[in-house]
């Protein structure tokens, strides 16, 4: 029989129930062993649909169980340095949420945490395993589009009639550029391989939020490559990225968690448009697939600290400019 790693899930969130365990559940190497929050009647939806072994009504409990091998954190931002450091401190393999956290000191103390504990600590990207993300980087790879000349990336819808939604509290790191623009830059990044040399970036301030409900900018790369990237929680717009390049492009609106038959568009010179299709599986799946292999077998984290720590260094940029 196949070893399976026993996962534990800090929090009740919504991407942990509709997201994130669903697709650790579909994987053949992984066990929902443990879930743990502060409200009783979240528990008791949890414990209903996913039936873990055990339940915790505190996060200090399901930590001290020495049966739980990795901990799955969804809290809100300003919790994850926190949580993942008690995690890792109780020797847990932590997988968490992004964005991984809020600055570059914290993800140096998360950083140095896992490596005095000899723990695996990966930020939880999950979209970077879908098949056409893959797929759209082995094109730009193989030069079918020619040099790549700029890539441009947008994440956006609204939400703005909501009462209440942690992500419109400052104090617990909310803000469209920490939930959504971090995907932004990251695919944008993950394309180029490389870092940006320039910043230039602008947000629009909520009336009622002390966060940033919209964040635009550009970034410039050696080179002359350009990125663009926009985030808002209040547009009814595109989620969407392009890759232009010197003899071809291509542009999915399908980018970031999606999953079934997915598609994107290429054009080759004066060609006209082909629509390929991609069959994707759960994006969660993969990602909790590759986490638990990790574990279980070693190897090379598909989203490395390195990575994770340019792209928080990168959103504070962004933040700080565009005040």
């Amino acid at each position: 029989m196949e070893k399976k790693v026993r996962w534990g899930i800090l929090g009740t969130a919504n991407i942990a129930k509709k997201a994130f365990i669903p697709g650790l559940m579909k994987t053949s190497n992984s066990q929902l062993y443990a879930v743990a929050g502060r409200k009783a009647e979240k528990i008791s939806e949890f414990e209903t649909l996913f039936s873990p072994t055990t339940v915790y009504d505190s996060y200090e409990s399901l930590l001290k169980d020495e049966n739980v091998q990795a901990v799955y954190i969804p809290l809100p931002n300003s919790l994850h340095v926190e949580w993942s450091v008690k995690a890792m401190q109780h020797g847990k393999n932590v997988l968490c949420e992004k964005p991984l956290a809020l600055n570059v000191n914290e993800v140096e103390k998360m950083r140095s945490c896992a490596e005095s504990n000899g723990v695996i600590l990966m930020e939880a990207f999950a979209y970077v395993y879908n098949p056409l993300i893959k797929k759209i980087k082995r094109i730009i790879e193989s030069g079918v589009i020619g040099n790549i000349e700029s890539v441009n990336s947008s994440f956006v819808f609204n939400m703005m009639d909501r009462e209440y939604d942690v992500r419109f509290e400052k104090r617990l790191g909310g803000g469209a550029m920490y939930d959504i623009g971090c995907y932004t830059v990251h695919f944008i990044r993950h394309m180029f391989g490389r870092e940006p040399v320039k910043i230039h970036a602008f947000s629009k301030r909520g009336e009622k939020w002390d966060v940033d409900v919209t964040t635009s900018g550009i970034l410039k790369f050696d080179d002359d490559l350009i990125g663009r990237f926009h985030s808002s929680f209040c547009q009814n717009g595109m989620t969407y990225i392009e890759i232009l390049g010197d003899e071809g492009s291509i542009y999915s609106k399908h980018p970031f968690n999606e999953s079934g038959v997915l598609s994107y568009q290429i054009k080759i010179k004066d060609n006209n448009w082909d629509v390929i299709t991609v069959d994707c599986p759960d994006n969660y799946m993969l990602e909790a697939e590759h986490f638990s292999d990790l574990i279980l077998n070693g190897g090379e984290q598909y989203v490395s600290l390195d990575d994770s720590y340019n792209n928080v260094k990168l959103i504070e940029q962004v933040l700080e400019i565009s005040k």
